[in-house]
């Protein structure tokens, strides 16, 4: 198995990039590991800019509905899920970075 597949197969285990990265041809594109760090460094930093779904998810417990309101609860336990998730795909990343970086 060459580096550019074993970082592409490493890169799939990781639910982000294997779901922005993986769709159709875009992944045959990726043919460095540099290109797979570039992309990857990209997704990782979409968790913290305003605007972006994935820094929704990170930061949905930062501005909940008020206490009596009839979602209150509903909306915590989705908050908490999606910010758990978040962090778990950000971890996923960076410990997809921390291996293949110094490799591209």
């Amino acid at each position: 198995m060459t580096q550019i597949d074993k970082c592409k197969q490493d890169a799939s285990m990781c639910d982000e990039l294997n779901c922005i990265i993986g769709e159709g041809d875009y992944w045959h594109e990726l043919t460095t590991v540099g290109d797979v760090v570039c992309e990857a460094e990209y997704i990782l930093s979409t968790y913290f800019e305003g605007g972006h779904t994935n820094n929704e998810m990170l930061t949905a417990m930062d501005d909940p509905p008020p206490r009596n309101s009839k979602i209150y609860s509903r909306y915590v336990a989705e908050a908490k899920e999606a910010t758990k998730t978040a962090r778990r795909e950000i971890n996923q990343i960076k410990r997809f970075l921390k291996k293949y970086k110094s490799k591209e």
